[in-house]
């Protein structure tokens, strides 16, 4: 990763990429010559609790991972860590307002349960202000508001029965 960023630029981002999955997967061990970041540090911790404490899933944990880590580089964190100290809710709000631009409002109410939930980690370790996690508000979805994927059996008997089959089209 290091020698394309160097040279071919384009595929150093596809190449870092892949070694950060494969380093997610525990395929590939992190180098140890390269100490981890303040994010990388803050995010295990985070993992770390979300597996022992609160029972989650590793696939609910990684979307968790993910979340903080978005919200973690929205805020430069690895240029100044000490600013989680005086994260605002429009900080948040300006957070979830970016990703909602990529996301349905169902994948995005996921990702605010999130962010709620990783305020509340920097809350209780005391690097972040308390109540935080009540700031964000959760995008409203609503029931039937999509097409179904299909008609219920029910519907589709409806429906051929209501075909005159006497004429040539009803046949059809």
């Amino acid at each position: 990763w290091k020698a394309l960023a160097r040279h071919i630029r384009n595929q150093a981002g596809s190449a870092n990429t892949l070694k950060l999955f494969l380093e997610s997967r525990r395929i590939l061990k992190p180098d140890p010559t390269v100490p981890p970041s303040h994010t990388e540090l803050l995010v295990d911790a985070y993992s770390s609790f979300l597996q022992k404490v609160r029972g989650l899933d590793p696939l609910t944990i990684r979307q968790h991972v993910r979340t903080s880590t978005d919200f973690l580089h929205f805020l430069g964190f690895e240029t100044a860590p000490g600013q989680l100290a005086t994260i605002t809710s429009s900080d948040l709000e300006r957070f979830v307002v970016r990703a909602g631009r990529r996301l349905q409002r169902g994948t995005l109410q996921h990702r605010v349960a999130a962010l709620r939930s990783f305020m509340r980690f920097l809350a209780t370790r005391g690097e972040a202000p308390p109540g935080l996690d009540h700031q964000i508000d959760s995008p409203r979805v609503y029931r039937f508001e999509k097409l179904p994927r299909t008609l219920p059996w029910e519907t589709v008997q409806l429906f051929l029965k209501s075909i005159d089959q006497t004429t040539p089209s009803g046949l059809r």
